[in-house]
């Protein structure tokens, strides 16, 4: 094909098809009459088997290069057969040896190219880019597909970007686009500094229509209606993503609480929705999400709740075009809705503040940079910032309001205060926060025209006054609504009391001795039991400081079961329930073999929470009893230490099927290193390979579960549920024995003989709902170091 085509960028260019699809061949070779060749490298991803293509005739001009497909592979022209994710393409790139620079990109994979091409434009600057653009779009729109990693074009026009999109995404990455071919496929850009001074045309006046399709027309319409979103969603400074057992979650990488969480491998406050879900159960209406940040909230609570549909309200730009995202990329798009209000007593104009106001940040300005470390959850309403909208919960009376999450930074009485209708009407269940260090300034209540009462409005009594029950829930208040509400709310556990509040009560004995029948998986609850397992080598003459912890565990869970057992009851348990194990357990060399390896089978068998002695209790754990997985503690922030993940707190539903996978390495890993030390044989290091197997080699998983089961009566095969959650540093072992500074300060506590209790663990980590001083009692430490004890005094 020859047809000569112009523009004020490139007169009269010649398209021309030898081998292209198109006239890529005649734009491509004109292109670079203009502005030369260097190296002569191409990379074409989406080339088909290689016979019609954008750099063949490039290929045989003497031009080399890389090209990858999904379907072909011809090593004999460098054809790599490889799908290409945002995820996968940079390592793929470096891992062939693709240089930063080179001269031509060419990029069609017919879905995903703008986020690719967005990928690989943060490491590699190739002089000259053609990539497909979806025509059918027209001109002027911004629109982007939402990024599905594993998604194929359907043959609708649900694919790709649009001209513009691409061309904002262009000029974020320092690229001119200079023409678009005439069958309105392919743009083609090229780096700015090697553009130079030439013109530089609007994406409208590059803009071809489809010349494709069945009518010449482009592809049909997609008949599901599917969402674009647009450029200005990716191309937020600083985004992250992160895969998670709820669905793909974009957050800020620089946001120091949230940022840190998803990237570390965990889920922000996972043990707080799980309990929100299991309290709603079957709920239907509506969920309100209010400050909803990016979404991370109701997106599992959409995965656990599915009848529910979702409110969300977000007034930071960045956070809602992140949250917007989520919804669109995990396919929520009908059960949400997104609005740009914040939520007060009334409607008004009002503004952020345009400083941070909490976290390591705190008073510097606000910005949206992708560098600022920050704390961008704990922007308040101010008077100099972004100006918003508010509204009114009241205005939402008339819905079925199931439940609300409501997190305003220091806005709480505002927020419930002109919802005090709904919450008289519909009696939804409600999570907030309330921190008396975190109310609004004077100033910024003056600017709102705050009246008297809500400056004062007690937010405790107002629910209490409304039939409300309140509970802690991690950080934040939980508050249980009158039985008789307007939406059907599951119990957490077993049997439901008469004032509403869920309770759960065991299948076991309450003394939980060994000798205690165990249920069939078919009668186990569904839920984590209020069951708290220690065990020492007597049930007597606990050394004080194990008293000391092990009575904070007492004060804080009151209606837990709380067995002791001793070592000959270990023993026992594991003969009569586990007895093809008892030749493993008896050949450990010590003690402290068997005492880390029963917890799994306890967890195993009844369920609950198991804490090592010398562990403190600083709050309740009710919070996690509504969960229907295997809760473990992340240590440090290093998610490769192989000590991470330690084995002195862990928490389960019963018959969790995870458990039998640590049991498989515990059988192996004496099988391998009999006299290997306890921390790779039962203890720490076995626990973090288990869960690395679970969540990375799943079919590995599967047969060496399977292959434990079958030693298993029935009535103690595994049960359905299949998740693990890992929760940050800074909840149950914010103190770390891998940090200098953290052993500096335990040492200096050991030279002066003092003992550590609550109070003192509660001053040291606020956030925290257990701790540890890692006492080490199985083996003899060095004497502290005097050195290290005068530095930490």
């Amino acid at each position: 094909m020859n047809a000569a085509v112009s523009n004020d960028t490139l007169p009269a260019v010649t398209e021309w098809r030898r081998y292209s699809q198109n006239g890529e061949d005649g734009v491509l070779a004109q292109l670079f009459e203009i502005v030369g060749a260097t190296d002569r490298l191409y990379v074409e991803i989406g080339c088909g088997d290689g016979s019609e293509c954008n750099t063949r005739n490039l290929r045989e001009s003497g031009w080399r290069g890389w090209m990858f497909d999904a379907a072909y592979e011809r090593p004999d022209i460098g054809l790599v057969k490889a799908w290409i994710t945002r995820e996968n393409v940079a390592d793929l790139l470096r891992q062939h040896g693709v240089p930063r620079a080179f001269d031509l990109l060419s990029l069609d994979i017919d879905f995903n190219d703008f986020h690719v091409l967005d990928r690989i434009l943060a490491e590699h600057a190739p002089r000259v880019i053609v990539v497909e653009y979806n025509a059918a779009l027209g001109p002027d729109a911004d629109a982007v597909v939402p990024y599905l990693p594993g998604a194929r074009w359907d043959g609708s026009r649900w694919f790709g970007a649009s001209l513009t999109a691409l061309c904002r995404l262009a000029a974020a990455h320092g690229y001119v686009p200079v023409y678009c071919e005439s069958a309105g496929v392919n743009v083609f850009m090229v780096r700015a500094d090697v553009w130079g001074e030439r013109p530089r045309p609007a994406a409208a006046d590059l803009y071809r229509p489809p010349a494709y399709g069945p009518n010449g027309q482009g592809h049909p319409p997609d008949p599901q209606a599917r969402p674009f979103l647009s450029s200005a969603h990716y191309l937020v400074p600083g985004a992250a993503r992160a895969f998670t057992r709820y669905g793909a979650v974009s957050y800020l990488a620089n946001d120091e609480y949230i940022g840190r969480v998803f990237a570390a491998g965990g889920y922000w406050e996972e043990t707080e929705v799980r309990a929100v879900a299991a309290l709603l159960g079957e709920a239907s209406g509506y969920a309100l999400d209010v400050g909803a940040h990016v979404g991370s909230h109701s997106l599992a609570l959409a995965r656990l709740c599915p009848r529910l549909s979702f409110i969300c309200f977000e007034p930071q730009a960045a956070l809602r075009l992140l949250l917007e995202r989520n919804i669109a990329e995990n396919g929520l798009a009908d059960r949400f809705v997104v609005s740009p209000k914040a939520v007060a007593h009334t409607e008004m104009t009002v503004a952020l503040s345009a400083r941070f106001s909490d976290g390591s940040a705190a008073g510097q300005a606000v910005r949206y940079d992708g560098t600022t470390r920050a704390n961008y959850g704990g922007v308040q309403l101010g008077t100099d910032g972004e100006r918003i909208e508010t509204i009114q919960l009241d205005s939402l009376a008339s819905l079925p309001i199931a439940y609300i999450k409501l997190d305003v930074e220091g806005a709480e009485r505002l927020a419930l205060g002109g919802a005090r209708q709904l919450l008289g009407a519909q009696r939804p269940l409600l999570l907030f926060e309330h921190r008396d260090d975190r109310q609004l300034p004077p100033q910024v209540i003056d600017r709102l025209q705050v009246p008297a009462e809500l400056r004062t409005l007690d937010v405790r009594a107002l629910l209490a006054s409304l039939g409300y029950r309140l509970a802690p829930l991690g950080q934040d208040i939980l508050a249980l609504p009158p039985a008789a509400t307007s939406h059907t709310v599951r119990d957490a556990g077993a049997a439901r009391s008469t004032d509403g509040v869920a309770s759960v009560s065991t299948a076991a004995d309450p003394d939980l001795l060994p000798s205690a029948p165990l249920a069939a998986t078919a009668d186990c609850p569904a839920t984590i039991p209020p069951i708290l397992f220690q065990t020492w080598k007597t049930r007597d003459d606990l050394p004080a400081p194990f008293a000391v912890c092990r009575q904070s565990f007492l004060d804080a869970c009151p209606h837990f079961a709380t067995p002791l057992w001793d070592d000959r009851d270990n023993r026992d348990f594991v003969a009569q329930h586990f007895p093809w194990f008892l030749p493993v357990f008896d050949a450990y060399p010590k003690e402290i073999y068997r005492a880390d390896a029963v917890r799994y089978f306890f967890l195993y068998a009844y369920g609950g929470i198991y804490a090592d002695l010398d562990v403190y209790c600083l709050k309740p754990l009710d919070g996690l009893l509504a969960q229907s997985s295997v809760v473990l503690g992340r240590m440090g922030a290093d998610p490769d230490f192989v000590h991470s993940i330690p084995n002195a707190v862990m928490a389960s539903s019963p018959r969790h099927p995870f458990w039998l996978l640590v049991i498989a390495h515990l059988i192996e890993a004496q099988r391998v290193d009999p006299a290997g030390r306890p921390e790779w044989l039962t203890g720490p290091v076995l626990l973090k390979t288990a869960l690395d197997c679970y969540a990375q080699q799943p079919a590995q998983a599967s047969e060496a579960i399977a292959a434990v089961a079958r030693r298993l009566a029935p009535a103690l095969q595994p049960a359905a549920n299949d998740s693990v959650a890992v929760l940050c540093a800074n909840d149950w072992f914010p103190f770390n024995w891998a940090d200098p500074i953290h052993q500096m300060y335990r040492q200096a506590l050991r030279a002066q003989g003092v003992v550590p209790d609550v109070t003192l663990c509660r001053s040291l980590f606020p956030n925290a709902t257990l701790t540890t001083f890692w006492s080490h009692s199985w083996e003899p430490e060095p004497a502290p170091q005097r050195a290290a004890t005068a530095a930490a005094k």
